[in-house]
């Protein structure tokens, strides 16, 4: 645009140019909303791959040992037995406790003692017998006590947080085409929004650029 009007003050022309770059930087509160909305998700949908991906890596290690990280142990809530407190398809957290702090009403994960699953109960009872700490459970939910006393030495941890609904989620992303369409929807989401911002930009900037002729050209 200089160059076709070297005959007007070069810095008016280039003032004015400066001037519409500046709009360039400016974004709509909408733009700003939609645009921290979608690094929400990709940070989001990010985290969660990348711990269920460490979860999968520390299982296949250990086997026989729940994956934590950082001590914070995840659980996915199979059945109902601590509803309303706690519902299926939950994903529980829970972090690795001394048992002498374990108190009645507590919830706490603890595997069973015949089958190779893991509870999550509230303690009815704690007492001690022969120095040995004994734990009584019961799921909310559930008439009566669990069978069995809980053995302290299968204790996982003390009840912390809970996220309805998302342990379904985590299940699917946890299996081999659930992480491969999570990883590739990550993808599609950041490539998408860089793409949007790329096209929105071009647009402004032909917009800008034939307001300056306009303007350049009435000089």
């Amino acid at each position: 645009l200089i160059k076709r009007k070297g005959d007007r003050s070069f810095l008016t022309q280039r003032l004015m140019i400066e001037q519409s770059l500046v709009v360039l930087k400016k974004k709509t509160l909408l733009e700003i909303f939609i645009d921290m909305v979608l690094i929400l998700i990709v940070i989001t949908a990010f985290t969660i791959v990348a711990l269920s991906i460490l979860i999968i890596a520390k299982k296949t290690i250990h086997p026989h040992k729940v994956p934590d990280i950082m001590g914070i142990k995840p659980f996915i809530v199979l059945t109902g037995s601590m509803e309303p407190n706690i519902k299926t398809g939950d994903l529980v957290l829970v972090k690795e406790v001394d048992i002498e702090q374990l108190k009645e009403g507590d919830i706490i994960a603890f595997r069973h003692t015949e089958e190779d699953v893991v509870l999550i109960h509230r303690i009815v009872g704690k007492e001690t017998q022969e120095e040995k700490i004994i734990l009584r459970t019961k799921g909310d939910n559930n008439q009566t006590e669990d069978k069995y006393n809980v053995d302290c030495e299968k204790i996982e941890g003390i009840y912390i947080m809970r996220f309805e609904n998302i342990g379904t989620i985590a299940m699917f992303i946890r299996s081999p085409e659930g992480l491969a369409i999570s990883i590739l929807a990550i993808i599609s989401i950041f490539f998408l929004w860089q793409l949007r911002k790329s096209l929105k930009r071009e647009q402004i900037i032909n917009r800008r650029l034939k307001e300056c002729e306009e303007v350049i050209d009435e000089l």
